[in-house]
């Protein structure tokens, strides 16, 4: 089976517990920790790939490097709703 995990390279903690556990049969652990993870999931796909993850990578204080043309900066609106996934997971250092 191959799965896509773009929030893996925002939130790899989680992302690897939620997928252990999956492994190990922890089903209710897997659900709980996929929940956690849905809007951060939803958010890095708010706008085309990389952009959101860019920006989410910059949000919690990784080097992200810049985005190359035709690619443009995260939209306000999106930015907001990408801040409040981190947020809720506690990503983002203050």
């Amino acid at each position: 089976m191959h799965i896509i995990l773009i929030q893996i390279n925002v939130a790899p903690e989680l992302t690897v517990s939620m997928v252990e556990a999956f492994q190990r049969g922890d089903m209710n652990e897997a659900r709980r920790l996929h929940l956690a993870l849905a809007p951060l999931i939803r958010a890095v796909f708010l706008e085309t790939n990389p952009i959101p993850v860019k920006k989410a990578v910059e949000l919690i204080g990784l080097p992200a490097g810049h985005l190359r043309l035709p690619l443009a900066p995260i939209s306000e609106d999106n930015e907001k709703k990408l801040k409040a996934a981190l947020n809720n997971l506690h990503l983002i250092k203050k």
